[in-house]
């Protein structure tokens, strides 16, 4: 085998494994941005469900505010 010959064969290896090499970490990019997708809109997601979970909160805390002042009320009448 001669130096030319070795020469290209190892160039052809390292350039079949660069290409390879490309494609992976291509995948691994799209898996990423997809993965970044998915995170971005679970967290949309759990943002407005805790929105509605602190409306909810906020109207069951003006019911017990109000039935505490109608049992007081009710306590100062008797």
């Amino acid at each position: 085998m001669t130096k030319a010959k070795w020469e290209g064969d190892q160039e052809n290896q390292f350039i079949a494994k660069y290409n390879s090499y490309g494609v992976y970490v291509g995948i691994y990019d799209s898996d990423t941005s997809k993965a970044k997708s998915q995170i971005d809109e679970d967290l949309e997601v759990a943002r407005q469900e805790k929105a509605q979970a602190d409306m909810g909160l906020e109207s069951l805390q003006s019911t017990l505010n109000g039935l505490e002042a109608d049992i007081k009320m009710a306590k100062e009448d008797s």
